[in-house]
């Protein structure tokens, strides 16, 4: 479980208050943890998280003692953005990295607690999908919805996840599992306390991110075959590999596309 205890979160103070430097320390070594998912599309939350990441320290190196605690970086912010406040700096950023958080922490509680699809057990589905609805659909539109469920086809085996944590270590899974559970501790007292201190601080927003309207484009010959997958590349030979991944998306079997989802607040 080399992942995540050699890098192992502090214990909080009786205030809870989070050291921002010490958070960013151990916060910095997770992205990695989206590489055992296995599957590209868990990429754009890791780049998220990054993304984010750096941000938070890019404010807290410009003044690193007026912003020593998360909690001090969100009251500095409040009084010098004003009415463009919590939807701003640093506080936006912490704001999705907490949920990012969110996302890793169910997913390594439900592991933990031997939650498992009694038809699969080796598969690791049900636990991310637990993790995915708890902490991140409900501020997703429904393209990345519909992505995160092809993703889901990709995920590793049970062991194999493990394995990777373990970073290809021979570890037996009860001794990764109580690795995981001793990383649990102290980051999920961070993590709640994160979301703790933007509720008291009415710092949360509450929103799906709109898209903007696009171009239709001409659907595939459905039902959906290998070869009319295939023809994607011909059809679109100078597309992002991304907007090829839509097209098939669009005709995974669901309810019908909600138009609300391609406009803006």
């Amino acid at each position: 479980m080399a992942l995540l205890l050699d890098n192992q979160f502090a214990q909080l103070p009786n205030t809870n208050e989070v050291t921002t430097k010490e958070f960013l320390d151990s916060v910095s070594y997770l992205p990695p943890f989206f590489d055992c998912l296995g599957s590209k599309v868990f990429a754009p939350i890791k780049a998220d998280i990054n993304g984010n990441i750096t941000k938070i320290r890019a404010v807290y190196d410009s003044d690193p003692a007026k912003y020593e605690t998360l909690q001090k970086i969100l009251e500095v912010e409040k009084g010098v953005y004003g009415s463009e406040w919590p939807k701003a700096g640093a506080t936006l950023a912490l704001m999705w990295l907490k949920r990012g958080l969110r996302f890793i922490q169910i997913l390594l509680q439900s592991l933990a607690d031997g939650e498992r699809d009694e038809n699969n057990p080796n598969l690791i589905r049900v636990n991310i999908t637990k993790a995915y609805d708890q902490s991140l659909k409900r501020y997703h539109g429904w393209i990345v919805q519909k992505i995160f469920k092809a993703a889901l086809l990709a995920a590793p085996y049970r062991s194999d996840f493990l394995k990777a944590l373990s970073k290809g270590q021979e570890v037996t899974e009860e001794d990764c599992l109580a690795n995981i559970r001793q990383f649990l501790v102290n980051f999920t007292a961070t993590v709640d306390a994160i979301y703790e201190m933007y509720t008291v601080m009415n710092a949360e927003l509450d929103y799906t991110a709109k898209l903007k309207p696009v171009q239709p484009v001409q659907p595939l010959p459905t039902p959906l075959t290998p070869s009319a997958t295939r023809s994607v590349s011909a059809a679109l030979p100078k597309a992002p590999a991304a907007l090829r991944t839509l097209w098939i998306l669009w005709h995974l079997p669901e309810e019908p596309n909600p138009l609300s989802d391609f406009e803006q607040e």
